[in-house]
């Protein structure tokens, strides 16, 4: 199975990242998606899982969870955004979420 990991993208998906995603499964969104369309696009990819973030407006905040839990491949996987802890670290995610044995978050704006 191959996943699409991405977030902060406020609105806009940049050309490059529908190219990256078109062979994907299943995509994980870890918020601050900025406008509801950023789902719809990237749903014409592959299903989508995705959580609020900070920046996200009161139309996507009724739409999503803050903090969401998945089973991919055997994978019980946590996706949140993670402003919650502040700035998140894999050791405060881990700790908030000790079962998770993948968690995916955003925030930090630091590119993979």
């Amino acid at each position: 199975m191959r996943v699409g990991v991405i977030s902060d993208t406020h609105g806009l998906v940049r050309p490059e990242v529908f190219d990256l995603f078109r062979e994907v499964d299943h995509i994980l969104h870890g918020g601050d998606v900025g406008k509801w369309e950023v789902l719809a696009d990237l749903g014409a990819l592959a299903p989508v899982t995705a959580v609020y973030g900070n920046a996200d407006g009161p139309d996507v905040r009724a739409k999503l969870p803050d903090v969401a839990r998945l089973q991919l491949e055997g994978f019980d996987i946590v996706v949140t955004h993670g402003d919650q802890l502040g700035r998140p670290t894999p050791a405060k995610l881990h700790e908030a979420f000790p079962r998770a044995e993948i968690i995916v978050y955003g925030h930090t704006h630091l590119p993979l």
